[in-house]
């Protein structure tokens, strides 16, 4: 089939159609995509902002929770932050680390001292970004008195981006 060829801008004052269309990257932009566009959760990359906290008022209890099952293809870690409401004291630290399938994400796993301040976010270095459907990552405290007082109030953000199932 010959192809026609348009050199130049076109304008069209009304609606495009076409039975098949190839648009080059970087085309649609997301200012481009209307609010009402209605595109697929299964199209588009997700990204989850997810928590978790001990009680504000109790000072940190070691535990493992798991924080996010994967669904996606493939999925990525944005971010990863602890912090406490009561700041430690003395030489008392929390370590905070992020698991996945039960082996830390980080080299160096985020740990809360008495230099740190109430409400202080301290942001953890990932070595080990991505995941997979399937992997579970999992939150694990795990507090050492050390000549003071354990921090209260632990809480952690964990940010992620998946890819469509």
């Amino acid at each position: 089939m010959p192809v026609s060829r348009q050199e130049g801008d076109t304008y069209i004052n009304g609606n495009l159609s076409a039975k098949t269309m190839g648009i080059p990257d970087g085309t649609v932009v997301n200012a481009a995509v209307g609010a009402s566009a209605a595109i697929a959760a299964t199209k588009v990359q997700q990204q989850y902002s997810l928590g978790y906290a001990q009680e504000s008022a109790t000072s940190a209890a070691d535990e493992a929770r798991v924080l996010h099952g994967a669904f996606g293809a493939t999925g990525s870690i944005v971010s990863f932050e602890v912090g406490s409401v009561v700041a430690n004291t003395g030489n008392a630290v929390v370590d905070v680390d992020l698991l996945k399938n039960g082996t830390s994400v980080f080299t160096t796993v985020p740990q809360l001292t008495s230099s740190h301040t109430a409400y202080e976010m301290l942001a953890g270095t990932v070595s080990t970004a991505s995941f997979a459907d399937g992997d579970i990552l999992e939150v694990g405290i795990n507090g050492t008195v050390g000549g003071g007082a354990l921090a209260k109030g632990i809480f952690v953000t964990l940010i992620i981006r998946e890819t469509p199932q």
